[in-house]
């Protein structure tokens, strides 16, 4: 089996392709199930769920199944039709049909697609980019980035969410109720609104749905009406089954729901992009399965989740996706403006707590109000390690990377922060702290995502471009809150200021800096809830906890 380093990622091709077109790997799985497709698909990624770690052997399996399972799955329940007998599938029959996706005929990455779609919406989009219009390097280091953007849309619309996980959850919660208090405990009553439910319940209603994800035969499926709740758990949530199925009704969509995204989405798309359209459990990450699915044998309503960790997702992403549809309450307010207040706030706590041993300097009281520079400098011994938040890079609806316009538009929006960081730097700012003889700087973006894998292939061309050398701006990286908070509680903020600087000095700037973390044999430890979200955890789910994975 070929392998290739793409964004420090080792890339495998499938075993057992036949280089099918999307289309025709749509067609092949007409002779399936519907029913069993969603089922085999569903049960592969609990059982990964619930036991993430690979057996010997099985490594490749894994990472396909997680990688492609729920897109076949929504792809099958998006079908309008199956062959007169279909017939069921088998786990072994399922994970070949894994392989097969990988081995999708890949036309982006040819030259004469380069040459004649590709190459010029790239440099259309760079030359319109009021920031990028000078820094354009020649097509053919243009043709170099096809592979790292395959990447980044195989990682936008194709992954299973693994990094999302439960303390996602309480950190948005707490981010969330920062901004409730500033807005004088009126921010919860209008989510109310929006919701129709009080979101704190809306949370611990989707965490219940997934650990009834463990109850029955069929992992993932859930029945809300047959849910009964103990009433210790019913008294302490405040839950009963009817918020329950409420919230479950909420998160679903039926297989006719997915028939009209795929017509009018995927298909909208040319052929070699349709691979990557936009993942539709992002948003609604269960399926409703009734009697319009011919071997459904259960009473009324029931709902499948193929990905559990698209639903912790959802839950993590929820209040702060609808406050950005919040209509104004005055003409100034600004609520994503105060979230990012609030969002600062939290990271300054975290940071003050974490990093007992380095000073955290908030460059709010000390800097120019009237100059956009980063949040934190963080002095350890000569090294200053500097940190600019951000919310995160859009809606959700927002973040595809499928053409090169959309990157270049993700792009855009990464550089602003960027510029803070160099801004900083190259301001003095930090030279007005006594007791501070700082000689090396290291920055990190980081954004309020379950990942931020453009950031590795927008070092790539700064660098090259000769866009950062025009910021004077040194080793930087972008990466999501909770891989920040990983980093620095594995290493340190000047063991993590020294491993960006050996990143850089090896011209690794291309590669995601988790990977070279782990390449470096210095593996991050893996979040739990910690100590400054205990509160957050304990508003949730006060005296109850959920049975959010089984290892």
């Amino acid at each position: 089996m070929k392998t290739q380093e793409i964004l420090g990622i080792e890339v495998k091709e499938s075993a057992a392709s036949r280089n099918l077109t999307y289309t025709q790997f749509t067609d092949e799985l007409l002779k399936y199930d519907k029913l069993a497709i969603l089922q085999a698909a569903s049960s592969i990624l609990w059982q990964i769920w619930r036991k993430p770690n690979a057996p010997p052997g099985r490594e490749n399996d894994y990472e396909l199944c997680r990688t492609y399972a729920s897109r076949i799955a929504v792809i099958k329940a998006a079908s309008g039709k199956s062959s007169s007998s279909p017939r069921p599938i088998s786990e072994p029959e399922f994970i070949k049909l894994v392989h097969e996706y990988l081995g999708i005929h890949e036309p982006l990455t040819d030259h004469s697609f380069f040459k004649s779609h590709e190459g010029p919406e790239f440099l259309n989009a760079l030359q319109a980019h009021e920031a990028f219009k000078n820094f354009v390097p020649p097509v053919d280091v243009l043709h170099g980035y096809t592979s790292r953007l395959t990447i980044l849309r195989t990682l936008r619309s194709q992954w299973d969410y693994r990094s999302a996980s439960p303390t996602g959850i309480f950190r948005s919660w707490e981010i969330v109720s920062r901004l409730n208090k500033q807005h004088h405990g009126q921010i919860f009553d209008r989510l109310k609104a929006t919701l129709n439910i009080d979101p704190k319940d809306y949370v611990r209603a989707g965490m219940v749905l997934l650990s009834s994800g463990n109850m029955y035969n069929h992992l993932g499926l859930m029945i809300p009406q047959e849910l009964v709740l103990s009433k210790d758990v019913a008294d302490t949530l405040n839950l009963d089954a009817e918020a329950v199925h409420f919230v479950a009704s909420r998160l679903a969509q039926r297989c006719d729901d997915l028939e009209q995204w795929h017509q009018s989405e995927v298909n909208a798309l040319p052929e070699q992009y349709r691979k990557y359209a936009p993942h539709p459990l992002v948003a609604r990450p269960l399926i409703q399965i009734d009697s319009s699915l011919g071997n459904w044998s259960g009473k009324g309503t029931g709902y499948l989740c193929p990905s559990p960790a698209h639903l912790v997702w959802r839950m993590q992403s929820a209040c702060i996706d609808a406050i950005r549809l919040l209509p104004k309450s005055t003409p100034s307010e600004n609520l994503m403006s105060d979230l990012g207040a609030c969002l600062s706030s939290y990271l300054h706590e975290f940071l003050s707590t974490t990093l007992t041993s380095s000073r955290v300097v908030n460059l709010d009281s000390i800097g120019d109000q009237q100059e956009k520079h980063a949040d934190f400098l963080i002095i350890a011994g000569d090294l200053a390690l500097i940190i600019e938040s951000k919310t995160s890079l859009g809606p959700t609806s927002a973040k595809s990377t499928i053409s090169p316009t959309d990157t270049v538009n993700v792009w855009g929006r990464m550089l602003r922060a960027y510029q803070q960081c160099a801004h900083t730097i190259k301001s003095g700012v930090w030279s007005t702290l006594s007791s501070t003889s700082v000689k090396r700087f290291a920055s990190i973006v980081c954004f309020d995502e379950n990942m931020c894998p453009e950031g590795a292939v927008f070092n790539d061309f700064g660098t090259n471009s000769g866009l950062f050398a025009s910021l004077s701006l040194g080793p930087t990286e972008a990466v999501s809150m909770q891989e920040l908070e990983d980093l620095l509680g594995t290493f340190g903020a000047e063991k993590l200021g020294e491993l960006i600087i050996s990143k850089w000095a090896q011209g690794k700037q291309g590669d995601m800096l988790r990977a070279f973390a782990n390449s470096s044999k210095q593996a991050l430890e893996i979040d739990s809830p910690s100590l400054h979200l205990r509160n957050a955890e304990n508003e949730i789910f006060p005296g109850y906890k959920p049975q959010l994975r089984k290892d």
